[in-house]
C-alpha cells in the first residue's frame, strides 16, 4: 500500500476543492487552544477546514448567529475573528474541540 505525505493530500484536496467551485477562495488562519493550528478556506457555500493534517470539506449550516459549516462529522463556526470546532453535526448535540482566533 502505497503511503502519501500530509502535504500532498492537503495540496491535491485543495485542488479538488478549486476544481469543485470552491476556486481559490479566501485562506484564514488560527491559533486555538493547545496551540493548535488550523486553516480554513472559505468559498461561496463552502468551506475547506485542515485540523491537525486531516482535510473537512464543509458545506454552510443554518445559523441565528456567525457562520456554521458542517460535514464529515464536525462543525467548524465563526463569528468575527473567532471560531470553534466541534465534533457533530447537531447544533443541539455539539461536543467543542478547539476554540479559535485568527492570527
Amino acid at each position: 500500500m502505497k503511503t502519501w505525505p500530509a502535504a500532498f493530500l492537503i495540496v491535491s484536496s485543495l485542488e479538488s476543492f478549486a476544481s469543485a467551485g470552491g476556486g481559490s477562495g479566501l485562506s484564514v488562519r488560527y491559533v486555538c487552544t493547545g496551540n493548535a493550528r488550523i486553516q480554513a478556506t472559505y468559498a461561496g457555500q463552502h468551506a475547506q477546514v485542515v485540523v491537525d493534517g486531516q482535510v473537512l470539506e464543509m458545506t454552510t449550516g443554518l445559523s441565528a448567529s456567525g457562520a456554521r459549516y458542517v460535514g464529515g462529522g464536525y462543525t467548524w463556526w465563526t463569528k468575527g475573528h473567532t471560531a470553534e470546532l466541534y465534533r457533530g453535526e447537531d447544533p443541539g448535540q455539539l461536543t467543542s474541540l478547539r476554540r479559535c482566533q485568527q492570527g
